[in-house]
């Protein structure tokens, strides 16, 4: 019987071999168990990929884990062994993080300068939508427009701000 974990891990690496696949990418299946899940390639330009489904939320922002459960035991998910973490969380929405912007840790925050609009084909010149928050029409390959997603940001420095400031206050006693 197949664990819940590994039917999500599959669901997210089939998500992002759809996505890829739409935009043009060869995608290659790695044979052999590697750190990362799937090789993307256009232009002779290759990129290993990490998949990962998540449903996990701490605030306003979906969390990924980053241990890997195997049969021999879990371990620590090393963000060297591949270029890309690629997201599926329960609504459809996709994050698409590159790996050098992952700190070390057991977990990481999915920003929504990450969120990412479902695929179209490579041929699609230019792509018109509506902003997840405000609603307005704009033209860009995200989920929120750039005045959106520059007040999301805004409101995440502020709030680490917060919690940095309440870390260094000493603890008041009655």
């Amino acid at each position: 019987m197949t664990s819940l974990s590994t039917l999500k891990g599959a669901i997210g690496e089939a998500d992002a071999i759809v996505y890829y696949t739409q935009l043009g990418y060869t995608v290659s299946i790695p044979f052999a168990t590697t750190e990362y899940d799937l090789v993307i390639e256009r232009d002779g330009q290759f990129q290993r990929v990490q998949c990962k489904y998540t449903s996990k939320v701490r605030g306003y922002s979906y969390v990924v884990d980053f241990s890997i459960r195997r049969n021999n035991g879990t371990r620590r998910l090393r963000n060297t062994g591949f270029d890309i973490l690629y997201c599926l969380c329960p609504d459809g929405s996709r994050y698409i993080v590159p790996a050098d912007s992952i700190a070390p840790g057991r977990e990481k925050r999915l920003l929504a300068k990450y969120l990412v609009l479902p695929a179209l084909p490579k041929n699609t010149e230019a792509l018109v939508s509506r902003c997840r928050r405000c609603n307005k029409s704009y033209e860009g390959p995200f989920a929120v427009c750039d005045k959106c997603r520059e007040r999301v940001a805004e409101h995440q420095r502020q709030y680490r701000a917060l919690k940095r400031e309440q870390a260094q206050l000493p603890g008041e006693t009655p």
